[in-house]
């Protein structure tokens, strides 16, 4: 059997480099990623234990059963939202921190989950709010330029991803209320246009009249 030389010294420091190199990669890529999701989730299980503990989930102001669920924005802009969806003939209810939210939604049923797609793991806390509930339908509102995030959701199985910018015009009907209407209206899950891989694009306001408040009221029932 023919013995194979020895490395020589830079040799074998350019394979150590390179090893050195692919591992650093492994780690930026698949184990801090999975690391921070996994710790993301241990903290939102074990927050979600401590509401319970403090009896802050069963209270006269949150309904047991909505329509929309909004969640991990501030208190004002749930408020502001709540109101728009509820003069639509809609139930509507808020929590601003992700813990609270799966803890509600744990003991609270929902139609659809709206929710701030720029908070940490975002894709984390929507799988753990399916586990509560799957047919939950998801409405992710976030920066859509992030394809990683924006693919991550698609895979997490979210019904539509409206952009931040979309989300928050206030003339008429917004993008992100019909985007809301039309998840609650359709049988598919997910949004044949985020299927393919794009955001909301505002198509639906251009097809469609403003919803009337006696059809919402149908989508209520």
């Amino acid at each position: 059997m023919r013995r194979l030389p020895p490395y020589s010294e830079e040799a074998t420091e350019e394979i150590w480099e390179r090893l050195d190199a692919q591992i650093e990669r492994a780690r930026e890529k698949i184990i801090e990623p999975a690391r921070e999701r996994l710790e993301r989730e241990v903290e939102l299980r074990r927050e979600t234990l401590q509401l319970w503990d403090e009896g802050r989930l069963f209270r006269p102001e949150h309904p047991v059963t909505v329509d929309v669920f909004v969640a991990g924005f501030p208190e004002h802009l749930i408020r502001a939202f709540a109101t728009r969806i509820m003069g639509l003939g809609l139930t509507c209810n808020g929590q601003t921190h992700n813990a609270d939210a799966l803890a509600m939604l744990s003991v609270h049923h929902a139609r659809v989950l709206v929710w701030n797609a720029d908070n940490r793991t975002p894709g984390s806390f929507f799988r753990l709010a399916k586990a509560r509930q799957p047919h939950l339908k998801g409405v992710a509102i976030g920066n859509a330029r992030n394809r990683t995030v924006f693919e991550r959701l698609q895979r997490s199985g979210a019904a539509a991803f409206v952009p931040s910018e979309s989300a928050t015009r206030s003339v008429g009907v917004s993008s992100l209320e019909r985007c809301v209407i039309q998840t609650l209206t359709r049988r598919e899950r997910v949004c044949p246009n985020f299927e393919e891989g794009h955001p909301c694009r505002g198509e639906c306001a251009s097809f469609e009249d403003p919803p009337r408040l006696t059809q919402l009221k149908r989508i209520a029932q």
